[in-house]
C-alpha cells in the first residue's frame, strides 16, 4: 500500500506528518458522527430529556465540592443507552463541549470498533482537533515514541493524552479546557488475542484466551487513572450493560475513594412518558400508512402497551414492527391479538414478563416454531462465530443452503415468515449478499434462558445435533452419493459427542466418515475464490492442520487463495519511495469522487438523451425554474422532484437537461446513480458529497478556494457521515463565501438522476455478527439520509442552488414528498407520466426510426402501414422504453427481417387485452422477445446470473461480470457457443459484445428487464425462483470446477 501511495515522489516533506500517522491508527467509524453511525439510534424528539439535561449540566456544571469525573451510565437490554449517548453527543457538538466519543459495536466491520485497540488513539485524534495546543503537544509525543502505537493502553494514555494535558496545563496565559469523553457500549469489547488460540501442546497450557471482561476492566481502569490525573479536565461518561465487571468496578464498597457516580436508567428515570411519545407518534405513521380510522387504536391502548414495557423501549419498538410488518394479517387484528395476550398472563415484579411474552407470542405465530427457534439459533450462532470459516457462513443464502432440506421448496420464509418482526429477513434478491438479522440481541438473551421461554427452550445438545443434521445433508447434496455414506448411526453417535470437542475443526475431521475417494475434496479446493460456496462447509474440516483428511490441501487451500492465477513471478528490487499523497487538498477530494457519475463522464458515454425534438416542454419547465425561480419569489422551494414509473424517461430527460444547463452556464454539479455500474461510487452514497463538492470547486472560483481549505483543515471529512460533509464541503464554503458582499451572487442547478437506485452502504461485516439489534441498511435507509441532507441543505440560507431529483415513485420518495408529512413544504413534485402527455413526443421518435428503418433495410415508404404508429404508441402507455425496445427488436432482428417482426408484435398485441396497468403492454412485448430464444427458461437463467454478477459487491465476483467470464461458467460444452444459442434473439434487451472483446461486460438495456422477470405476477410462466437461480448457478459452478480438474 505504501509503495502506492509514495510511488515515484522525491524531494518532498510533510508538515504534521505525526497527526496523519495518528488519524491512521484511529477507528474512525467509532466516532458519533462518522459514516458508519449514520444510521445510529437517536432518542424520539421529546424524549429522554429529564436524563439529557442531568448529563449535560453534570458536563458544563460540575459538582466543585466532590468532583467525579466519571459518570457510568448503565440500565438493561432496550433502556436507550446507545440512542441517549448519540443524542447527547450532538447535543454537546453543538454546545461545544464534546472532546471525543467512542462508540463500541461488537457487530462492526472494523476491528477497531470491536477492539480497545484503537480507542486511545481515537480519543486523542479527536482531543488534537479539539484544541490547537493539544494538536501540537500530541504531535510532539508521537514524535518523541515512535513505537507508541505498539505500547499498551495504559502506556498510550499517558504518553498520548495526560502527557500533552500536562505540559499546556503550564500555559498560564491559556484558558482551561472543559467537555466531555462519551465512550458507549464498552461492554460489547470483545477481547484482543496476543496468542494462537487454536495452538494445542504443553507450551501453550498456561497461556489462556484471554476473556471480554479482561480487556473490558483494562479500559475501565484506563479511564479511572486518566480521571483521577489534576490535568485531566474532562467529564468522562461510560455507557454499558450492568454486566458484573462494571458492577464490581463502580461499588463504592470495593474503593475507598469514590471515583465515579452512578446513573441507572431504568431505576432512576421513568421512561413511560417517553414510550407514550413514541407509540402515539409511531400510531399515527401506521394510520396513515395502512389508511386507518382515527379511532385507532381504542382509548387506554397506549397505556396499557407503557404498562406492559415496564420502561423498556424494546418492547414498544417490537409491537411497532409486529403491527408494521405482519405478513398475513392487518395492523389491527394484530394488536387485538397482543392485547388479548396481555389479558391472559399475570403481571409480576419482573420487568421483562411483558417482553417475553411478546416474544413468545410471536414466535408461536411460526407454523412450527421449535423448528424455527432452532433456525433463529443456527443463524445467531454462525453469525456469533469466533472462526473466519464460520463467519463467511452468514449470508442468508448460505444458511439456507445448509439448513433447508428441500432445496426446491420456500422453509426459510416458511418458517421464518411471520417473524419479520424479529428478524430481518432479506429479499430473495438479496440473500446472496445479505444476512439474518435481530433487532435486539435480548430475543437472543430471551431464547437462551429456559426459565423464561419455558416449553420454546430446547438444550445445547439438541441444537448441535439439529445443526450437524443439516449439515451432513448438505454435505451428501454436494457429492456424490457413493462417494462419502454415513452410517445409520451416525446421528446418533453425535449426539453423544462432548460439546466442547463439536466446537473445533479438528473434532469435525476426528468424527467424519473418510469418503471412498478425495477427487470431490479436490475439486472443492479449486472452487476457493467463491466464498459463498458449500467450500466453506467444508473448509471447517480442515481447519486444523494437525486433522486433515488429505493433509496436502490445507496448504493447497491457503496458498492458492494468495497465488490465484499467477505464474513466473518474483520480487526484487523491492523499495519504498517517499512522498507527499495530498499536497494539494483539491487532488485528495478529487480521489474519493465517483467520476463516473458526471453528467458528461466517459462512463455515461452511451447514457440516454432525449430524442431531437422531444421532451421539449418538461426541459422548457425545469430550465426555466432553475433560471428565473419560483412564482411565488418571497416562498422559494428549492427542492424540485420529477418521477414517473419506469420507463418514462426520467434519466433521458435529466441527461439532456444537464447538457442544456452547462451550455447556459447554469450547471453547477451532476450525480448520476446506476445500480448496474461496476462503480461502487454510483451505486452507493459514499461519494454522492464529495462529487458534488468537486463539481462545485470547478464551477466558481470562490468555491475552489473555500473548498480548498475546508479539505485541509477537515482531513477526516470523508470518513464523516453524509450530513458532516456536507456542511464541511458545501455549506461551510458557501457560506464564508455569503459574507463577502463583494463577491458575485451564485446560482445554478444541482442535478441527482436514478436515486432510487442507491444501494444501502453496509457499516458492519455481512460475514460477522454479534449483533445487538445491528440491522443491514436498507436501500431506503441510505435514500432517506439522502433527502434529509440534501434537504438540510436548500434549507440554509446561504445555499444558491437548485435542486433537481429524479427517481421511480417509490415509497420513500412519496412519503418524503408527500406535504402532509411537513410543516413547511420545501419541494415541487413533477410527475413525467401524469402531468405531461408523451404520447406526441413517443410518436416523434417512432417516426424518426422507422425512416431510419427504411433507409437501412431498403424498405418502400409505405412502411410501416397505416395506424401503425398510433397503435404502438397507444400500447407505449407514456413509456418510452417501451417504443425504443420496439425498435431495437426491428433493428437487431437476427433471423428475420423487420417487417416480419413487426407483424408479430402487432399480431401479440392483439391477443392481449389492455387493462389499467400501463406496463401490460411492455410486459407482453418482453415476453414475446424473451419466447423467441430457442430455450427460454434457460435463457432466463442467464440472465439473472448474468445480473446477479454484473452487481455484486466482492472484487473477485465482480471479475464475472465480463461476459468471457460468465460464458466460461455457465456453457456446458467450452468448445460450443451456448451464450449465442441462448441469447442472439434477446439482443433488444441485452447488450451482448462481440467475442474479440474480452474485457467487454453485458448490459442490459433497462432496469425494468430484470423488474419483469423478478415479478411471478408480471412474466407469468417465465418465472423463475430465486431458488432455481442459485440450484443453476451452483450446478454450472460445479461443472466448471470439474472441467479445470
Amino acid at each position: 500500500m505504501a509503495a502506492k501511495i509514495f510511488d515515484r515522489a522525491q524531494d518532498f516533506r510533510i508538515d504534521n506528518f505525526q497527526v496523519f500517522e495518528l488519524e491512521a491508527q484511529a477507528a474512525a467509524g467509532a466516532i458519533y458522527d462518522s459514516a458508519e453511525c449514520c444510521d445510529a439510534p437517536k432518542c424520539h424528539p421529546d424524549t429522554r430529556v429529564a436524563v439529557q439535561d442531568d448529563l449535560y449540566s453534570w458536563i458544563v456544571d460540575g459538582e466543585p465540592d466532590q468532583p467525579k469525573k466519571i459518570k457510568w451510565v448503565t440500565g438493561p437490554a432496550g433502556t436507550g443507552k446507545t440512542a441517549i449517548m448519540g443524542s447527547l453527543s450532538e447535543r454537546c457538538e453543538a454546545g461545544g463541549v464534546l472532546a471525543a466519543t467512542f462508540f463500541f459495536a461488537s457487530w462492526s466491520a472494523s476491528i477497531g470498533r470491536r477492539r480497545k485497540t484503537a480507542l486511545v488513539t481515537t480519543l486523542a485524534h479527536q482531543l488534537a482537533r479539539y484544541d490547537p495546543d493539544l494538536r501540537e503537544e500530541i504531535s510532539k509525543a508521537i514524535d518523541a515514541n515512535s513505537d507508541i502505537f505498539n505500547k499498551r493502553l495504559h502506556t498510550q494514555m499517558e504518553v498520548l493524552v495526560l502527557g500533552p494535558l500536562q505540559k499546556i496545563a503550564h500555559h498560564r496565559d491559556r484558558p482551561s479546557l472543559r467537555g466531555a469523553i462519551i465512550i458507549d457500549g464498552v461492554d460489547e469489547c470483545e477481547a484482543e488475542q496476543y496468542h494462537d488460540t487454536t495452538a494445542t501442546g504443553s507450551k501453550f497450557e498456561s497461556l489462556l484466551a484471554r476473556t471480554n471482561d479482561q480487556d473490558q476492566l483494562e479500559i475501565l481502569q484506563v479511564l479511572q487513572k486518566a480521571s483521577l490525573d489534576p490535568s485531566f479536565p474532562f467529564r468522562i461518561i461510560i455507557a454499558s450493560r450492568p454486566e458484573r465487571v462494571f458492577r464490581e468496578f463502580f461499588d463504592p464498597e470495593t474503593s475507598p475513594a469514590p471515583f465515579a457516580q452512578k446513573l441507572d436508567l431504568h431505576e432512576e428515570y421513568n421512561a413511560d412518558a417517553d414510550i407514550t411519545l413514541f407509540l402515539e407518534a409511531q400510531f399515527n405513521r401506521l394510520r396513515r400508512r395502512h389508511g386507518l380510522l382515527s379511532s385507532w387504536p381504542p382509548p387506554g391502548t397506549i397505556q396499557t402497551l407503557v404498562k406492559n414495557a415496564s420502561g423498556q423501549f424494546i418492547y414498544a419498538a417490537t409491537v411497532i414492527r409486529y403491527l408494521d410488518k405482519g405478513q398475513r394479517e392487518p395492523p389491527k387484528a394484530l394488536l387485538e391479538a397482543i392485547l388479548k395476550m396481555n389479558a391472559t398472563r399475570k403481571a409480576t415484579s419482573n420487568p421483562l414478563k411483558q417482553l417475553d411474552a411478546l416474544y413468545s407470542h410471536i414466535l408461536e405465530s411460526s407454523p412450527d416454531p421449535p423448528l424455527s427457534i432452532r433456525w433463529i439459533r443456527t443463524i445467531e450462532w454462525f453469525c456469533a462465530g469466533t472462526f473466519v470459516s464460520i463467519r463467511t457462513m452468514c449470508v442468508a443464502s448460505t444458511i439456507n443452503l445448509l439448513l433447508q432440506t428441500d432445496q426446491e421448496s420456500n422453509e426459510a420464509e416458511h418458517l421464518l415468515g411471520n417473524l419479520h418482526s424479529l428478524i430481518q429477513v432479506p429479499p430473495p434478491r438479496d440473500q446472496a449478499t445479505t444476512r439474518y438479522k435481530f433487532y435486539h440481541r435480548s430475543l437472543i438473551d430471551f431464547i437462551k434462558d429456559d426459565e423464561r421461554c419455558g416449553k420454546l427452550h430446547f438444550a445445547w445438545d439438541d441444537f448441535l445435533v439439529f445443526i450437524w443434521d443439516r449439515f451432513i445433508r448438505a454435505c451428501a447434496r454436494g457429492c456424490n452419493a457413493t462417494q462419502l455414506s454415513f452410517p445409520d448411526t451416525f446421528l446418533q453417535f453425535l449426539a453423544r459427542l462432548p460439546i466442547d470437542s463439536v466446537m473445533w475443526g479438528g473434532a469435525y475431521s476426528k468424527i467424519l466418515p473418510a469418503p471412498a475417494s478425495a477427487d470431490w475434496w479436490v475439486s472443492l479446493a479449486i472452487t476457493r475464490n467463491e466464498d459463498r460456496s458449500l467450500w466453506k462447509l467444508f473448509e471447517c474440516v480442515h481447519y486444523s492442520p494437525k486433522s486433515l483428511l488429505s493433509p496436502f490441501l490445507y496448504f493447497t487451500l491457503c496458498m492458492a487463495r494468495n497465488f490465484d492465477r499467477a505464474h513466473d513471478f518474483h520480487i526484487d528490487n523491492f523499495q519504498v519511495f517517499s512522498g507527499n499523497p495530498w499536497a494539494n487538498p483539491l487532488d485528495r477530494l478529487k480521489a474519493e469522487i465517483a467520476a463516473g457519475a458526471i453528467h458528461d463522464s466517459r462512463e455515461r458515454c452511451d447514457a440516454p438523451k432525449c430524442h431531437p425534438d422531444t421532451r421539449v416542454a418538461v426541459q422548457d419547465d425545469l430550465y426555466s425554474w432553475i433560471v428565473d425561480g419560483d412564482e411565488e419569489p418571497d416562498r422559494p422551494k428549492k427542492i424540485k422532484w420529477v418521477t414517473g414509473p419506469a420507463g418514462t424517461g426520467k434519466t433521458a430527460v435529466m441527461g439532456s437537461l444537464s447538457e442544456r444547463c452547462k451550455s447556459g452556464g447554469v450547471l453547477a454539479a451532476t450525480f448520476f446513480f446506476a445500480s448496474w455500474s461496476a462503480s461502487i461510487g454510483r451505486r452507493r452514497k459514499t461519494a454522492l458529497v464529495a462529487t458534488i463538492a468537486h463539481q462545485l470547486a470547478r464551477y466558481h472560483p470562490d468555491l475552489r478556494d473555500e473548498i480548498s481549505k475546508a479539505v485541509d483543515a477537515n482531513s477526516d471529512v470523508f470518513d464523516k457521515n453524509l450530513h458532516t460533509q456536507m456542511e464541511v464541503l458545501v455549506l461551510g464554503p458557501l457560506q464564508e463565501i455569503a459574507r463577502h458582499p463583494d463577491r458575485p451572487v451564485l446560482r445554478g442547478a444541482i442535478i441527482i438522476d436514478g436515486l432510487d437506485e442507491c444501494e444501502a452502504e453496509q457499516y458492519h461485516d455481512t460475514t460477522i455478527s454479534n449483533a445487538r439489534g445491528k440491522l443491514a441498511r436498507k436501500d431506503a435507509d441510505d435514500q432517506i439520509e439522502i433527502l434529509q441532507v440534501l434537504q438540510a441543505a436548500s434549507s440554509d440560507s446561504s445555499f444558491p442552488f437548485r435542486i433537481i431529483i429524479a427517481s421511480r415513485p417509490e415509497r420513500v420518495f412519496r412519503e418524503f414528498f408527500d406535504p402532509e408529512n411537513t410543516p413547511i413544504t420545501f419541494a415541487h413534485k413533477l410527475d413525467l407520466h401524469e402531468e405531461y402527455n408523451a404520447d406526441a413526443d413517443i410518436t416523434l421518435f417512432l417516426e424518426a426510426q422507422f425512416n431510419r428503418l427504411r433507409r437501412r433495410y431498403q424498405l418502400p415508404s409505405s412502411w410501416p402501414p397505416l395506424g401503425v404508429i398510433q397503435t404502438l404508441v397507444r400500447n407505449a402507455s407514456g413509456q418510452f422504453i417501451y417504443a425504443a425496445t420496439v425498435i431495437r427488436v426491428l433493428d437487431s432482428g437476427r433471423r428475420e427481417p423487420p417487417k416480419v417482426l413487426l407483424e408479430a408484435i402487432l399480431k401479440m398485441e392483439t391477443t392481449r387485452t389492455t387493462a389499467s396497468n400501463p406496463l401490460e403492454q411492455l410486459d407482453a412485448l418482453y415476453s414475446h422477445i424473451l419466447e423467441s430464444s430457442p430455450e427460454p427458461p434457460l435463457s432466463i437463467r442467464w440472465i439473472q446470473t448474468i445480473s446477479w454478477y454484473s452487481t455484486h459487491e466482492d472484487n473477485s465476483i465482480l471479475n464475472l461480470s465480463v461476459a468471457s467470464n460468465i460464458n466460461l461458467l455457465l456453457q456446458t460444452d467450452p468448445d460450443g457457443n451456448e451464450a449465442e444459442h441462448l441469447l442472439g434473439n434477446l439482443h433488444s434487451l441485452i447488450k451482448i459484445p462481440p467475442s474479440d472483446q474480452v474485457p467487454a461486460r453485458y448490459d442490459f438495456y433497462h432496469k425494468s428487464l430484470i423488474d419483469f422477470l423478478e415479478d411471478s405476477h408480471r412474466c407469468g410462466k417465465l418465472y423463475v425462483k430465486w431458488a432455481d437461480i442459485q440450484t443453476f448457478v451452483w450446478d454450472r459452478f460445479i461443472r466448471a470446477s470439474a472441467m479445470q480438474i
